[in-house]
């Protein structure tokens, strides 16, 4: 995109409403009884330092595409 396209974008600004467009996916969003979104998180280390900075890791068990909103729903 050139700047000439952003300024153009920017004079059809009339509220500044911001609309959010992603959605944290959970296991209380709409899902369907047959489908199922599960994450498992473990700690896998904790560093001794004082800062005890270490890592997790995440487990994700869903059918992602048709979930919460629907991640291809653009593609609708």
């Amino acid at each position: 995109m050139k700047a000439e396209s952003v300024l153009k974008a920017l004079r059809l600004v009339r509220t500044g409403e911001v609309v959010e467009l992603g959605h944290v996916l959970n296991a209380s969003m709409p899902i369907s009884a047959t489908r199922r979104f599960d994450v498992h998180t473990k700690r896998t280390f904790m560093n001794k330092p004082s800062n005890r900075r270490g890592s997790n890791e995440e487990v994700l068990l869903s059918e992602i595409g048709q979930v919460g909103t629907q991640l291809d729903g653009f593609a609708h």
